[in-house]
């Protein structure tokens, strides 16, 4: 398995819990002794606290040095969610980086994966750094045996005992292999275990005590016997007389002290030696031994009748066996080794092959979707595919990476083809992969294509999972999640959200896209223009980054720069690039109608227009950006119109209704207008641009409650909003005439604006402006509309050619490239007659 998907933990250690005290060791963590004498892993799964993985998150967050992470890599890896417990595991070891645990709990997490040969390097550098650390050679075997190599993985958990005896889950995965280590020592033998005939005499051992167990009853005092011919020294048991050695005993020599058993039939060569009290000869043994012992007491072998006979055959049947069966049974036995060598090595080397294809084909097919082009998912696809169909058809991490590319390839570059697998293999990898980001961000993306009402049960569904702060680490769940808050409205916090995943993500070229236009959306058009330009640095022939950029340069007035864009677009199409799918066209000829329109060629502007819906037929960006481009020209009957096209193609996304409610109330259409603010507030209650749709509309209707509006319900509501408010405030003041209030507001502004967006900062200074303009404080305004015009904002370069006109020569040169700069941008502006006149009085 790979770093996103896999199986649970394996081994007998990775499921039971045990009690974690924090003692000595490398690892500064322990387990404590089990009630039998054994201790489970120091990396064994923790006895659960109960606490939740939120709660688990934030208690290692507050402190990364505590051993909150061992838990919550186990909550982690419960979930399959392979690659937050890797964040977790490779922080905890950046913090305590002379503690093993953390890289003990670093190679559990690749063995969760199955991704074997890079837990065995992580723990064989350990091996060598912690050389005498039984707890590395318990992790050794453990993923030895799992990864197949049986003899590494035995001799490691026996080195690991070697060093820990008590080291509980060594003991059980050599016991699941049927072998016992280290083996037991062999149990005494008493008389009343030997299976003797009746009747036979117990010889040097004493007999278990009367009324005690027999098996373990303390050895009897014998008496000192005297009297008996040759002996010195010699006991025998109490009331014994004389005794017989048992048939078959034959040269027999009794160890001094011996008791507790019995000699078994056929027991030579023992001795006792002379004077050596403790040991005893055997009962009814008679004073009349047939030998003086002088210094060792020898006991006289005895032949059973017919034993010479039995052995004289047992040699010719010795002598004759091996050339009757030997040979053949041996090259047998040979023969069946060696087809088990064979298999075993084959499998071996089938397995490796078939892990390092997987590797290999994974790798490639990342990199081609991090390239985020039409024909590089493909080639992603045609990877993640080779995979199920050659080597693992249910492989969880592979079937989530194919289900989020084909999710991309449907949504993203309408690839019909796409459409019909989606389905079923999506719900695949959410049956075997469901925590894994890249299923998750697939069914984000599926659900949300459904139309901008499923986009909140979408955000329901993915902020569980996504980064929760900032020290989290962002994934395609948070990107996916940016998607879906970009669609609702959430401007701003989209566009922070994918700006952030972008910085992480930093190698996938779909995520700075997403951050580009969720800029754009939000109004920070300087912003998107870098984000596009750092795309085409990756990805220089990105089709979708020049389609982009284009749009964002035309935003900004600079029309050079949308065509240098586009041009590089139609050399794309021209070359026959497989990179460009049919929505990244749609998108172009939608940037070359607007460029086409601020250049005054409206028919041809119209048939651009035309090809972009027909390639991307009901896409309400398309309307939607023609109706926003004509308010901001004041052509607002056109805007109207396309505006209102935008609603019916998507009425519930309440973005599209603040927009035309605008254009109803600049061409004073109010209670139309009512109707479209009213479906916002109900939807978006708690958006800031649908707060201040509300105040201009109340300014414009001149209503009574405007003031208290705006300086009481808005500040109670948006705290955070006090440049949006100030500016909002001094545009009310000036419409009633109260300059010095309006002034002050606006200053206000000017103060705070500082890390606002582009759009806005020039917004507030142009307003600044015009009220210094109307208190015929000339330089002010200038001064406002440079500053205001150094920032993009193309009506303060109307405002500074207007101002400026009638001073002196140096003054007339700027006012006529002011002039000349805003008639640059297009002829289609709403002050291009105005422009026109001045520039041509300056010629």
């Amino acid at each position: 398995m790979t770093a996103e998907g896999g199986s649970a933990p394996s081994g007998n250690g990775s499921e039971a819990p045990s009690e974690v005290a924090s003692s000595g060791g490398p690892g500064g963590r322990r387990s404590e002794p089990a009630a039998s004498g054994g201790r489970r892993s120091i990396a064994a799964a923790p006895t659960p606290s109960g606490r939740s993985v939120t709660d688990l998150e934030l208690a290692f967050a507050q402190n990364p040095e505590s051993d909150a992470y061992v838990e919550l890599c186990y909550a982690y890896l419960s979930k399959r969610r392979f690659m937050e417990a890797m964040v977790v595991c490779k922080k905890a070891a950046r913090t305590q980086s002379e503690a093993l645990l953390p890289k003990l709990m670093l190679a559990r997490v690749h063995e969760a994966q199955e991704r074997y040969p890079r837990a065995l390097e992580v723990l064989k550098s350990l091996a060598r750094q912690f050389p005498q650390e039984p707890e590395v050679d318990l992790a050794l075997g453990r993923v030895q045996l799992a990864a197949g190599d049986e003899a590494a993985g035995i001799e490691a958990l026996r080195k690991a005992l070697d060093r820990e005896p008590a080291l509980e889950e060594a003991t059980e995965l050599l016991q699941s292999k049927g072998i016992t280590y280290p083996e037991p020592p062999p149990a005494p033998v008493h008389s009343q275990d030997l299976d003797l005939p009746s009747g036979v005499p117990v010889v040097g051992l004493a007999p278990p005590a009367p009324g005690t167990d027999p098996g373990h009853g303390a050895p009897q005092p014998y008496a000192q016997v005297s009297g008996i011919r040759g002996v010195s020294g010699v006991h025998l048991p109490p009331g014994v007389s004389g005794g017989m050695l048992p048939p078959g005993v034959s040269g027999g020599m009794l160890p001094p002290g011996v008791s507790g058993g019995m000699l078994p039939p056929g027991v030579s060569g023992g001795m006792l030696p002379p004077g050596v009290s403790g040991g005893v000869l055997p009962p009814g043994m008679s004073g009349a031994l047939g030998s003086q012992v002088s210094g060792v007491f020898r006991i006289p072998p005895v032949r059973l009748e017919g034993e010479d006979e039995l052995e004289r055959m047992a040699e010719e049947n010795a002598r004759a066996e091996p050339a009757r069966g030997t040979p053949r049974t041996t090259f047998l036995l040979l023969l069946g080794l060696l087809v088990i060598s064979i298999g075993v090595v084959g499998f071996r080397f089938f397995e490796k092959s078939r892990l390092e294809a997987i590797d290999r084909l994974t790798l490639e097919g990342l990199e081609a979707f991090d390239r985020d082009l039409y024909a590089s998912y493909k080639v992603a696809a045609a990877r993640f595919e080779s995979i199920l169909q050659r080597y693992d058809d249910d492989h969880p991490a592979t079937l989530a990476r194919l289900a989020h590319t084909y999710a991309i390839l449907s949504t993203e570059h309408l690839e019909r083809s796409a459409e019909s697998r989606l389905p079923a293999l999506l719900t695949q990898a959410e049956a075997v992969a469901g925590d894994n980001p890249h299923t998750r961000a697939a069914r984000g993306l599926v659900d949300l294509a459904r139309g901008p009402e499923a986009a909140g049960g979408v955000i329901d569904a993915l902020l569980p999972h996504a980064a929760r702060d900032q020290t989290a680490v962002p994934t395609f769940v948070d990107l996916s999640l940016g998607i879906a808050e970009r669609s609702t409205g959430e401007l701003e916090g989209a566009h922070r959200r994918l700006q952030r995943v972008a910085d992480f993500l930093s190698r996938n070229v779909r995520a700075r896209v997403w951050s580009a236009r969720a800029a754009e959306s939000a109004g920070r058009l300087a912003t998107a223009q870098r984000s596009y330009l750092q795309v085409r640095k990756a990805e220089p022939r990105h089709p979708g980054a020049l389609a982009g950029l284009a749009l964002v340069t035309l935003g900004r007035g600079d029309l050079e720069a949308a065509k240098t864009a586009l041009d590089g677009f139609d050399a794309l199409e021209t070359s026959g690039s497989r990179d460009i799918s049919p929505k990244d066209r749609a998108l172009a000829q939608f940037a070359k109608s607007e460029l086409l329109r601020l250049a005054g060629q409206g028919v041809a502007a119209d048939v651009a227009y035309e090809r972009a819906t027909e390639l991307d037929p009901g896409n309400p960006e398309f309307p939607f950006g023609r109706g926003r481009a004509l308010l901001a020209r004041d052509k607002l009957d056109a805007a109207v119109r396309f505006l209102g096209e935008a609603v019916a193609m998507e009425p519930t996304r309440w973005t599209y209704r603040i927009e035309l409610a605008e254009a109803l109330m600049r061409a004073k259409k109010f209670e139309q207008a009512r109707t479209h603010l009213d479906f916002a507030l109900e939807r978006a209650p708690s958006e800031l641009s649908v707060g201040l749709a509300q105040a201009r509309f109340l300014r414009r209707t001149n209503a009574a409650q405007t003031e208290s509006y705006l300086t009481e319900t808005l500040p109670g509501k948006f705290p955070d909003a006090s440049v949006e408010l100030a500016l909002e405030r001094g545009r009310y003041y000036r419409s009633q005439g109260d300059l010095t209030k309006a002034e002050a507001e606006l200053a206000r502004a000017v103060e705070s604006f500082n890390g606002r967006s582009q759009a806005l900062q020039g917004n507030v200074l142009v307003s600044f402006g015009l009220v210094a303009w109307d208190s015929s404080r000339r330089d002010e305004a200038v001064k406002a509309y440079r500053a205001a015009a150094r920032r993009g904002n193309l009506d303060a370069l109307a405002l500074l050619a207007n101002a400026l006109q009638n001073g002196n020569a140096e003054e007339r040169r700027e006012a006529k490239e002011a002039a000349q700069r805003y008639l640059g941008a297009g002829d289609s502006l709403r002050r291009t007659d105005f422009v026109r006149g001045i520039a041509d009085r300056l010629r």
